[in-house]
């Protein structure tokens, strides 16, 4: 087919391509866009395709357009003036990259919409279709937070987002989780296939990071991938494309997996049965869904860990190589590990299970007073099987006797109660054999206290004399060693708040008030604060009455801080994200079920008088609904971050007189809306089109709300910002009215139409850019609002 023949397929199918020239600021354009938007030559300047656009839709797209050019990904539908006059266009980037001198060039077509024959029209099908989506995609992504938070089964949840991700895009192919290991090897731990597509995960193992340069480079410098048709793949992606085409895969989608700014992998989506163009939406809704699972992936592991330090420290005690025992309060025996059970003989631990150590004929009368006066002590024993058996104590198979050597520590709980009698007994037949034990025993100690990060100290609190482990000079940000004194009392690396509670809990101690304390305190370890938990009591068993003796456990709980706050995160979005769609549902049933009802009316009635009524009706609630959408979508770029301000110079006095001749239209015949006189003229560097945003929201806010009198816009210039104000006459507002006026969807009058959204969009701007607002009212008085911006 011939270039001509090609040309007339355009044409008849009112598309047109453009290529950008970032460098000159311009569009290059085809001829059948030159003769759409009337332009005199190819070129056209970026700011003047923005102010082709219609003013609603102009600051988004000129926004969009400006954050998703760096990757390549935008599709969007927009009104624009053409020479039929304002028409919708679809417009989306085809083809992006670097040339060889470095400069980005963008290349996409722009269609004329043929079904948009009124503006009305136009907007309905799009916005009700975005929105759809929107409210699907919410779904999806509340469903995959709920999933994890009430089950806490990370495999379950992920299937779930995957399941739903092929839910939702309405065609056949396998969507997978690809996750980087040890040695540059890329393997598939998660795959979810439509029925009747083959699964790839067995294929997908080990697969060497050398053979996948291309989109290896791509995602971990945390760039998505998106391929509509394989040929779009680069030469540098041949082996890329050869794993796609093993598999049967048309078109895909690869997004990074992050963790703390690191992509951990990625999640793909292979479509077979045809080829899919990824769209702007596709990509938002998919980053979305990957950042979820790298929340839930990262607070599983963490939960993994911490599931294995308890099994490793019950491993710990159950094969250390020296028998423990554990008794109640009582003397019952209530545990012991297998090392006791294998130095006594038993048949098995529950044999022994219930004996009383004051009943032990082989203890002397001597330690077991000491035992029931609570008294740690140490003792040898030469111990006789032959006076356990005669007394029947407890079945044991071992004859003779053993020289056992016995510690016995007292536990107790954060009250100063006891607890527990611990008894560490040792066989010490062979004295050489015995402390080799007992260092094992310390190193092991020492293992557990590192591993689970917990210190222990005990010190005389009034001449701060006693002793340490490592690790609690570790939890206190202090250097080993470092004496006690300038430790206890002291808390150099503690938050000055939970210092002040430590000083005071000691000298409660010292008058007598206090025994015990638990607390979490802030410590500063370099630029960053960590959390650990202390438990300090009195050691109320102390034979010494004179000695102030405290017991101090102390551990890390950092990573435990990191993982609540991610679960109380994630808890928090899904219950804003439903209070979201149940605000926005109600908003958006009020004008709908206006414009189905006076439709309905309209059809019924046959006079003009009437019919001119419901139309303005049905046109005012068209209208609301728009804008309710086209705020719901400013305001969530504005609080995503992606909202782009341009700063130019804007004659402040110039700029109020405008807005004041183009919004008087709106005016009630009694209302005078004007400028304050007497402005000085300041010209000011700011965002134009955020602040006119604004100023037209404080505005019509204003109409609203006055009936009659006047409406002013001024501002004041300070030293070192600007105050704009709007003052009106209306009706004013009461103290409880003004503390929620700024809410989303807040309506002090349920009777005067309006959103509820524009006043929160304006706090949002302002804040972003460090300005403040507020207001002034007096019911029946009229209202007084107000922002500043730093001059």
């Amino acid at each position: 087919m011939e270039t001509s023949q090609y040309q007339t397929l355009l044409d008849c199918a009112q598309v047109g391509w453009w290529e950008t020239d970032f460098e000159e600021g311009c569009y290059i354009c085809s001829d059948f866009l030159i003769g759409l938007l009337e332009l005199k030559g190819p070129k056209l300047p970026i700011t003047d395709f923005y102010s082709l656009i219609r003013e609603d839709y102009r600051s988004r797209i000129a926004n969009e357009f400006a954050f998703f050019r760096e990757i390549g990904i935008y599709e969007q539908a927009f009104p624009i003036k053409t020479c039929y006059g304002y028409r919708f266009v679809r417009t989306k980037i085809y083809k992006h990259g670097l040339e060889s001198n470095g400069k980005i060039k963008a290349f996409g077509i722009l269609q004329l919409i043929p079904f948009s024959e009124s503006e009305g029209d136009a907007n309905q099908p799009v916005e009700n279709s975005q929105i759809d989506s929107l409210l699907r995609h919410l779904g999806s992504l509340s469903r995959a937070l709920h999933s994890f938070i009430q089950t806490n089964d990370l495999h379950k949840s992920i299937h779930l987002a995957l399941t739903e991700i092929l839910f939702s895009i309405y065609t056949k192919g396998r969507a997978y989780i690809m996750e980087y290991g040890e040695g540059d090897i890329l393997s598939c731990t998660h795959e979810v296939c439509s029925k009747g597509i083959a699964p790839v995960r067995d294929t997908l193992q080990n697969i060497s990071l050398s053979t996948l340069r291309w989109s290896t480079e791509k995602i971990q410098k945390l760039y998505p991938i998106l391929i509509n048709n394989l040929d779009e793949l680069p030469l540098e992606a041949a082996e890329e494309k050869r794993y796609l085409t093993m598999r049967g895969a048309r078109s895909l989608i690869m997004i990074p997996l992050i963790i703390k700014g690191i992509s951990w992998g990625y999640l793909g989506i292979d479509i077979v049965d045809n080829n899919r163009m990824w769209s702007l939406e596709d990509y938002q809704w998919l980053s979305s869904i990957t950042n979820i699972i790298s929340i839930i992936t990262k607070m599983a592991r963490t939960n993994e860990a911490l599931d294995h330090s308890e099994k490793l420290l019950r491993n710990i005690y159950t094969n250390i190589p020296v028998g423990i025992e554990l008794y109640d309060k009582n003397g019952y025996l209530v545990d012991m590990n297998n090392m006791d059970v294998e130095i006594f003989g038993l048949p098995s631990k529950e044999s022994a299970l219930g004996i009383n150590i004051f009943e032990n004929p082989i203890i002397p009368e001597e330690i077991r007073e000491k035992l029931s006066r609570r008294e740690s002590v140490s003792f040898r024993l030469d111990y006789s099987f032959n006076k356990i058996k005669d007394e029947d104590y407890y079945p044991t198979g071992k004859k003779g006797a053993l020289d056992i050597l016995t510690k016995v520590s007292m536990l107790y709980d954060t009250n100063g109660d006891l607890i527990n009698y611990m008894l560490i007994n040792l066989d010490n037949t062979d004295k050489t054999v015995a402390y080799n034990r007992i260092e094992e025993f310390e190193h092991f100690f020492s293992l557990v206290s590192r591993f689970a990060k917990v210190g222990y100290a005990k010190f005389d609190l009034q001449s701060n004399e006693g002793y340490a482990i490592a690790q609690w000079y570790q939890n206190l940000g202090e250097v080993e060693g470092t004496p006690l004194s300038e430790v206890i009392g002291v808390y150099d690396h503690a938050h000055p708040e939970d210092r002040k509670v430590m000083v005071d809990f000691f000298e409660n101690v010292r008058q007598g008030t206090a025994s015990s304390i638990r607390k979490e305190l802030r410590i500063q370890n370099g630029d960053e604060w960590r959390w650990t938990r202390v438990n300090i009591m009195r050691n109320t068993q102390s034979t010494n009455l004179d000695r102030l003796e405290m017991i101090c456990v102390n551990y890390d709980i950092t990573e435990l801080k990191e993982t609540q706050k991610q679960r109380e995160k994630a808890e928090e979005l899904d219950r804003l994200k439903s209070a979201f769609l149940a605000n926005m549902s109600h908003e958006i049933r009020t004008p709908l079920n206006a414009i189905v009802g006076f439709s309905t009316l309209l059809v019924d009635t046959d006079d003009p008088e009437e019919k001119k009524q419901f139309v303005e009706i049905i046109q005012k609630n068209n209208e609301l609904l728009l804008q309710l959408i086209s705020d719901v979508l400013d305001l969530a770029k504005i609080e995503s971050g992606i909202i782009e301000l341009k700063l130019v110079e804007v004659d402040l006095r110039e700029l109020c007189k405008e807005l004041v001749v183009s919004m008087r239209i709106k005016v009630p015949a009694e209302v005078a809306l004007c400028v304050a006189p007497d402005l000085p003229s300041y010209i000011m560097r700011c965002d134009k089109v955020r602040l006119t945003q604004i100023i037209s929201n404080f505005i019509n806010n204003a109409i609203k709300h006055t009936s009659k009198g006047t409406i002013v816009l001024g501002y004041e210039v300070r030293q070192d910002e600007i105050e704009f104000s709007v003052t009106d006459t209306g009706d004013g507002m009461s103290p409880e009215v003004q503390q929620h006026v700024f809410d989303r969807f807040y309506k002090g009058n349920s009777f005067k139409q309006g959103t509820g959204l524009g006043l929160s969009i304006c706090k949002s701007i302002i804040e972003q850019v460090g300005g403040k607002i507020g207001v002034e009212s007096e019911e029946r008085k009229g209202s007084r609002f107000w922002f500043t911006l730093l001059r």
